[in-house]
């Protein structure tokens, strides 16, 4: 089974080579430490610049015993913004969090959408907006 979840992940497979650290070798990377990276990237074992790094057993556990929210949470514990570091990602979103968020900001109107779905013409042209890595994206619009 998790060889057929790291197949999702095989486009980020070069940043693990070019930013791992020398103290780890590529083929020990699991999908755990996939996850690390794309929600946490300062916890990843294998970032250079990593603070608090997780192994995959942990991650594993945490993930096994925690609901998805508090599990999530757990990852991102006491991460911030790293001027020196600007990629890192330090926090996770899903459509309940992001729909939370803008109604307790006083959106009114809001709504899941969908890559080329959405009711501002601009972006539905695929060709131009979201190209990077559509299978990650979020989309979520709101008129307040």
């Amino acid at each position: 089974m998790e060889q057929g979840c790291l197949g999702y992940w095989r486009w980020r497979r070069p940043w693990f080579s070019r930013d791992i650290s020398t103290a780890t070798c590529l083929d020990e990377v699991t999908i755990y430490d996939y996850l690390a990276r794309e929600v946490a990237t300062a916890r990843s074992r294998f970032y250079i610049h990593a603070r608090s790094p997780l192994n995959p057993a942990d991650i594993q556990r945490a993930f096994s015993s925690l609901s998805f929210t508090d599990f999530m949470n757990w990852l991102v514990n006491d991460l911030a913004f790293n001027p020196q570091h600007p990629g890192e990602h330090i926090n996770w979103w899903d459509e309940d969090k992001v729909i939370g968020l803008l109604t307790a900001a006083g959106f009114r109107t809001i709504y899941a959408s969908r890559r080329g779905q959405s009711l501002f013409p601009p972006m539905t042209n695929v060709r131009l907006f979201d190209t990077t890595q559509p299978s990650n994206s979020l989309y979520v619009e709101a008129i307040k």
